[in-house]
């Protein structure tokens, strides 16, 4: 049990766990392709992609603890928030880094033949991915510099409001209810084994608690009356 009060132990077990199912996946038969419309898509590709999801996910929350310094689960409160040209740059870096993810998550179900012999032509939703991702990207970077505005930063991630007023449970609805929303695609992306797309969710919600951090902080020490969060 004291296992479980120390975070990089989890973390580490979880990986752990990973690999298991990554063993196990790879021992298990596989479908055949008898013809054109035959895929490799079984029981061993859910456990294959699961686990390459919980080693993805557990060895991105070691490599953040270290660099946080996060040793006790209490720890994480205390976790500072960067500065806001940094949170900026990290939105950035995650938003343009969808496209080269969704390349490299369709080229590698192609390869191990997920997709039918006679299925269209990869082209068709990398190029969505690319027009998604250009979207993505500018609308992140506007949204991150107008919502960062007005924020004490760096802030600990885990500092308490001072007050609660209508305005400030409004904002947090509005910061939970999108902070849920993240935390589904980051489950759906552990569970599809999208290794890459995992440390881009995660580095998201980074910055989703860190605006939060320096709103409030910002609150805290009466700056500006305006702040929501």
């Amino acid at each position: 049990m004291n296992m479980l009060k120390k975070p990089r132990l989890v973390s580490l077990a979880v990986s752990l766990l990973g690999a298991v199912f990554i063993i196990v996946s790879l021992q298990l038969p596989r479908p055949s392709i008898v013809d054109g419309e035959d895929t490799t898509i079984g029981l061993w590709t859910r456990l294959l992609d699961f686990g390459n999801g919980l080693v993805s996910f557990s060895l991105t929350m070691l490599l953040f603890m270290f660099a946080t310094k996060v040793v006790e689960w209490r720890d994480f409160l205390s976790v500072k928030a960067l500065e806001k040209k940094w949170l900026v740059l990290i939105s950035f870096l995650s938003s343009a880094l969808f496209f080269p993810s969704s390349f490299l998550y369709y080229s590698a179900r192609s390869l191990r033949g997920d997709y039918p012999p006679n299925h269209d032509t990869l082209a068709i939703p990398l190029a969505y991915s690319l027009a998604l991702g250009l979207v993505l990207t500018f609308v992140v970077m506007v949204l991150v510099s107008l919502v960062s505005q007005n924020c004490f930063l760096p802030a600990s991630l885990g500092v308490k409001p001072m007050e609660k007023t209508s305005r400030r449970r409004i904002g947090n609805v509005v910061f939970w209810t999108l902070t849920s929303l993240l935390v589904l695609i980051l489950v759906s992306y552990i569970i599809d084994g999208s290794q890459t797309d995992i440390p881009r969710v995660i580095a998201y919600l980074y910055v989703m608690f860190s605006i939060r951090a320096g709103k409030v902080a910002q609150r805290n020490k009466g700056m500006n009356s305006n702040v929501t969060f």
